[in-house]
């Protein structure tokens, strides 16, 4: 009569098989069964691309037999792709500086009974942090298997803010209008940057000004433009900031780098 389930829409099975058969005697019937007779029988751990399935010899109460028939051929994969494979990208437990990580990698797998029909990368990315890629291959019945990958993407690394500015949460006492110099490096490893496309942005944001706060006067101002450079005789960047107005106002300035790295400083006008 036939299979008692469906194939997938590439003709295959990725489970054993019921195919159910059918027996009709009309005259002494059939010891316990009904007449006709309906029964299944599985595929069992068969597979392949032409798998039959036995009935098995069916015999009335009269014990007259009728010979096994097979039923219609079957397409059946009851096995996982093997070797899983990257093709290229980040290496297992690769560390890379921003920017300098590998492209996403392809992969590869084996099939011996209905072949591959994909596999697909995911997981890949160049931001910052641990990453972790799973090569996911699918077969012709849908059957899976996966592989995994991890490696690390390592952050540019900012010094400074040199003098005149004060770290560590000291808040920078300024004339309100004035300029200041803010001076830094950046470091991709150890090699230092110094295009200014590196420098995603600069951002002063209004603050609330912390009581108790550890406080340092600007000693020096800057003249000129206040647009980023980078000064090759001094070796930094220099973004000459012009302060806001507004005597005992606070002012977070924040660089951050195409890596999303940041460093900050703390502004109170006077």
């Amino acid at each position: 009569m036939g299979a008692t389930t469906s194939p997938n829409a590439a003709g295959w099975y990725k489970n054993a098989v019921d195919n159910e058969f059918k027996a009709a005697d009309g005259v002494s019937g059939f010891s316990g069964h009904s007449d006709p007779y309906n029964f299944t029988k599985s595929s069992g751990t068969q597979e392949g691309n032409a798998v039959t399935i036995a009935s098995g010899q069916v015999t009335d109460e009269a014990g007259n037999n009728a010979a096994s028939i097979n039923s219609a051929a079957f397409k059946i994969d009851l096995s996982d792709p093997t070797n899983v494979q990257f093709v290229g990208g980040p290496a297992a437990s690769g560390s890379y500086d921003f920017g300098d990580t590998p492209a996403k990698p392809t992969c590869t797998a084996d099939d011996a009974v209905s072949g591959v029909a994909s596999c697909e990368v995911t997981g890949y990315s160049t931001d910052v942090g641990s990453h972790t890629m799973t090569a996911t291959a699918t077969d012709n019945a849908g059957r899976t298997a996966t592989a995994t990958r991890s490696y690390t993407v390592k952050a540019w690394t900012f010094k400074g803010f040199y003098q005149p500015v004060d770290m560590n949460g000291v808040y920078n006492t300024v004339k309100g209008g004035s300029t200041v110099p803010l001076k830094f490096e950046l470091f991709k490893g150890t090699t230092e940057l110094t295009d200014t496309a590196n420098i995603k942005s600069l951002q002063a944001t209004k603050v609330t000004c912390t009581s108790g706060a550890p406080i340092d006067d600007i000693e020096t101002v800057a003249t000129g433009g206040t647009s980023l450079r980078y000064d090759s005789t001094g070796g930094q960047f220099i973004y000459n900031w012009k302060t806001p107005t507004g005597a005992g106002t606070c002012y977070k300035v924040t660089v951050t780098a195409q890596d999303n790295s940041t460093i900050t400083a703390y502004f109170k006008m006077k």
